[in-house]
């Protein structure tokens, strides 16, 4: 039992030691690595949402599983990936990203989120009645419904 201790004491040591290492002047330690973003949510399909500050300071984005940022931090708000989509949000609307960062919907509806189905999209205006759009934002049934659901089924 001591000797797993040890180990686990050791290699803490050794992580620590990869980790930090001296300024030039050598009195300050320093973290060698260090991530850009203060919170990361488990993968779905691939990418993962990160979060950089906390509350209303809190911006979003998304990684993929290597690392690699494929949405900056910027967005106010996001949701996970579903169906290769996601919701993302600045303060001058939603919009929809796919699974490359590219926004396949533009920012500017009330609320917007992927139907499930082909590139059609449920989108909201400012009076939050909804409508399915187009990734162009062309109106495919017009702004006059309270709630729309996504397509299951078919």
């Amino acid at each position: 039992m001591l000797k797993k201790i040890l180990k686990v004491i050791c290699l803490i040591l050794i992580i620590n030691c990869i980790l930090y290492a001296g300024n030039k002047d050598g009195n300050e330690l320093q973290w060698l690595f260090k991530s850009d973003f203060d919170y990361g949510e488990n993968f779905k399909e691939g990418m993962a949402r990160i979060q950089k500050g906390f509350g209303d300071d809190a911006v979003y984005g998304f990684i993929n599983e290597s690392g690699k940022l494929i949405a900056p931090i910027k967005y106010h708000s996001a949701t996970e990936f579903e169906n290769g989509y996601a919701r993302i949000g600045l303060k001058s609307g939603m919009g929809i990203i796919n699974r490359e960062g590219k926004i396949v919907l533009q920012l500017k509806y009330a609320d917007a989120l992927y139907s499930g189905k082909g590139k059609i999209a449920i989108v909201a205006d400012k009076n939050f009645n909804y409508a399915l759009v187009d990734f162009n934002g062309n109106e495919l049934i017009p702004y006059k419904y309270q709630e729309i659901k996504k397509f299951s089924e078919g």
